[in-house]
Protein backbone atom coordinates (compact mmCIF):
# COMPACT_ATOMS: atom_id res chain seq x y z
CA UNK A 1 0.00 0.00 0.00
CA UNK A 2 2.60 2.58 1.06
CA UNK A 3 4.96 1.42 -1.66
CA UNK A 4 2.22 2.26 -4.15
CA UNK A 5 2.37 5.92 -3.15
CA UNK A 6 0.04 6.24 -0.16
CA UNK A 7 0.71 9.08 2.28
CA UNK A 8 -0.77 7.47 5.34
CA UNK A 9 -2.87 4.78 6.92
CA UNK A 10 -6.40 4.94 8.34
CA UNK A 11 -8.60 2.13 9.57
CA UNK A 12 -11.91 1.49 7.83
CA UNK A 13 -13.84 1.89 11.08
CA UNK A 14 -12.32 5.30 11.91
CA UNK A 15 -14.59 8.26 12.64
CA UNK A 16 -15.62 10.81 10.04
CA UNK A 17 -13.49 13.40 11.83
CA UNK A 18 -10.46 11.12 11.48
CA UNK A 19 -11.10 10.81 7.75
CA UNK A 20 -11.37 14.60 7.46
CA UNK A 21 -8.10 15.05 9.36
CA UNK A 22 -6.37 12.43 7.19
CA UNK A 23 -7.52 14.11 3.99
CA UNK A 24 -6.52 17.58 5.20
CA UNK A 25 -3.11 16.32 6.34
CA UNK A 26 -2.26 14.52 3.11
CA UNK A 27 -3.55 17.34 0.89
CA UNK A 28 -1.04 19.57 2.68
CA UNK A 29 1.79 17.10 1.94
CA UNK A 30 1.73 15.55 5.40
CA UNK A 31 1.65 11.94 6.50
CA UNK A 32 -1.34 10.62 8.43
CA UNK A 33 -1.30 7.52 10.61
CA UNK A 34 -4.49 6.52 12.38
CA UNK A 35 -4.17 6.86 16.16
CA UNK A 36 -5.84 3.55 16.86
CA UNK A 37 -3.51 1.23 14.92
CA UNK A 38 -1.49 -1.17 17.02
CA UNK A 39 2.28 -0.91 17.53
CA UNK A 40 3.13 -3.70 15.09
CA UNK A 41 1.09 -2.12 12.30
CA UNK A 42 2.44 1.34 13.16
CA UNK A 43 6.04 0.17 12.88
CA UNK A 44 5.36 -1.60 9.59
CA UNK A 45 3.56 1.37 8.05
CA UNK A 46 6.13 3.85 9.39
CA UNK A 47 9.02 1.85 7.91
CA UNK A 48 7.23 1.58 4.57
CA UNK A 49 6.62 5.35 4.62
CA UNK A 50 10.29 6.03 5.31
CA UNK A 51 11.34 3.83 2.39
CA UNK A 52 8.75 5.39 0.11
CA UNK A 53 9.65 8.97 1.04
CA UNK A 54 13.36 8.27 0.63
CA UNK A 55 12.74 6.75 -2.80
CA UNK A 56 10.66 9.78 -3.86
CA UNK A 57 13.35 12.12 -2.58
CA UNK A 58 16.01 10.28 -4.57
CA UNK A 59 13.88 10.38 -7.71
CA UNK A 60 13.22 14.12 -7.55
CA UNK A 61 16.68 15.32 -6.56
Amino acid sequence: MIEAGACGYIRKDSSLDSYKEAIYTTINHGVYLSEDINDKTYKKVFNELKKSLLAKKMLFN
